[in-house]
C-alpha cells in the first residue's frame, strides 16, 4: 500500500553543493516527476476506459479524480482528457515516460496531435519551449479550420467524366484540388 509519507522531503544541507550539482539535481528530480506524471496519466486512462469511477460511485473520471487528488475539476478533465489522447501517441508518450519532455508540453500536442503530425510535433516539444510549443498550436489551431474547409470545398466541388467525342477520342472534362488535377495533366500534355 502507498502511505502519505513522501520520503527525501525534508530540507537537505546544500551548502555543499556547487550551483552545478544543484542544477543537476533539479535536472534529475524533474525528469523523474515526468515520468511519473506519465505514468500517473497512463493509470488514469485505464480508469476512465474500466469506467472503476462507477464502481466507486461517482460519475465521471473526472469527478472522482477531484475528490481523490484535490485537483479542481478542470484540472481532473484535462488529465483525462490528456491521458486519453496520449495513448494513441506512441513516440510522444516514450519522450514523457523517460522525463524528456513536460506535461504541459504532452498536454499542448494532444490538442492538435495525429499520427501524420506526432513526429514533426514531438520534434519541436524536444527543441523548443513549452511557451513557442504553445504558439505552434494555436496557430494550428487557428489555420486548421481554413484549410478543412478548403479541402471540403475542393473535394464536394470535384468530379471527372469519361466521355468521348464523335471521333472517338476522350475528352476529360472535370474539377480536381490542385495536388490531384497535377498529376495527370503532365502525362497528358507529353502525349499530345
Amino acid at each position: 500500500l502507498m502511505t502519505a509519507e513522501i520520503t527525501g522531503a525534508n530540507r537537505p544541507n546544500l551548502s555543499s553543493s556547487s550551483n552545478e550539482e544543484l542544477a543537476d539535481a533539479i535536472t534529475f528530480l524533474a525528469a523523474h516527476i515526468q515520468a511519473a506524471t506519465c505514468r500517473l496519466l497512463v493509470l488514469i486512462a485505464e480508469m476512465d476506459r474500466r469506467e472503476a469511477y462507477g464502481d466507486l460511485h461517482f460519475k465521471s473520471c473526472a469527478h472522482w479524480l477531484s475528490w481523490r487528488t484535490g485537483d479542481t475539476i478542470s484540472t481532473a478533465r484535462e488529465k483525462v482528457r490528456v491521458a486519453r489522447k496520449m495513448e494513441a501517441c506512441p513516440l510522444v508518450m516514450e519522450a514523457f515516460a523517460e522525463g524528456r519532455i513536460s506535461y504541459s508540453k504532452v498536454r499542448a500536442i494532444t490538442r492538435i496531435v495525429t499520427p501524420e503530425n506526432e513526429e514533426t510535433l514531438l520534434a519541436y516539444a524536444l527543441d523548443g519551449s513549452t511557451s513557442q510549443l504553445a504558439r505552434i498550436v494555436r496557430s494550428y489551431r487557428r489555420l486548421a479550420p481554413a484549410e478543412q474547409e478548403q479541402t471540403t470545398r475542393q473535394t464536394e466541388g470535384r468530379y471527372l467524366s469519361d466521355p468521348h467525342d464523335d471521333a472517338h477520342q476522350l475528352v476529360l472534362p472535370g474539377r480536381l484540388p490542385p495536388a490531384v488535377g497535377a498529376s495527370p495533366i503532365k502525362p497528358l500534355a507529353a502525349a499530345g
